[in-house]
């Protein structure tokens, strides 16, 4: 019987033929991660499906079996980095510390993807992992024993309270604009820190006063969040008391 002959692509190099592995399906899973990692080193104005594509190695038009289009993706993408954060215990009994592990989880993981606090100010609808939070946040003041609408109203608070740390405090405030100027981490403080000093005690004394807390680096000091947090619950609790 005859030998059969091997294919060029198995037993030929040749310069002109290109002989290309065989590529594992995309997964959805895939896109999302690189789409975070490429937000996190790039910047949420310079991301776009074709990098995306170009970090995965495939063509832009793969990505639309997953996805619609950047605005959904950017969507997705909030979604699951959501989903990564701490929520309490199902048990728990606790629930100012249950509040305390909903604001935190959000400030530590929106400090790590700092882009995603200011996706949020963008407007991202309500999606599975966010309404979880919110559930916890608004079960805790019940089981507390507010009534649904101070429960309603003190849950609204915490919620801006540490979504908005997370994005005008921690990830839009003046220091990191200088760096997103192009500043280094430390010319940028050291920029603000002049600019402040420079500040007019006449125009603006009450801000001339608290100068040195708006020195503070939020990334290495978490005692301004933590205070503002114990005055929310603070305010909870004393509402608790006065309807008991």
């Amino acid at each position: 019987m005859p030998k059969r002959s091997s294919t060029a692509t198995e037993d030929l190099a040749l310069p002109w033929w290109s002989a290309r592995a065989e590529r594992a399906p995309l997964s959805r899973k895939q896109i999302l991660e690189a789409a975070i990692d490429l937000i996190d080193r790039d910047g949420l104005e310079a991301f776009s499906l074709r990098k995306l594509a170009a970090d995965l190695g495939v063509t832009t038009p793969a990505l639309y079996t997953h996805v619609r289009n950047r605005e959904e993706l950017l969507v997705l993408v909030f979604d699951t980095v959501v989903s990564q954060m701490d929520l309490p215990d199902d048990d728990s009994t606790d629930w100012a510390e249950d509040l305390r592990v909903v604001a935190r989880a959000w400030r530590e993981t929106m400090t790590t993807h700092r882009e995603m606090a200011r996706l949020s100010a963008i407007g991202m609808p309500l999606g599975p992992s966010l309404l979880r939070r919110m559930d916890a946040v608004f079960g805790a003041l019940l089981r507390a024993g507010l009534p649904p609408p101070e429960a309603f109203s003190l849950g609204t608070a915490f919620a801006v309270n540490f979504m908005g740390y997370a994005l005008f405090i921690d990830a839009n405030n003046p220091v990191r604009q200088l760096e997103r100027a192009g500043a280094s981490p430390e010319a940028a403080k050291e920029q603000w820190a002049q600019m402040l000093s420079a500040l007019p005690a006449e125009a603006a004394p009450n801000v001339a006063a608290l100068r040195t807390y708006f020195e503070v680096d939020t990334d290495e000091d978490s005692e301004v969040f933590d205070t503002s947090l114990d005055l929310l619950i603070e305010a909870a609790r004393a509402r608790i008391e006065r309807s008991s």
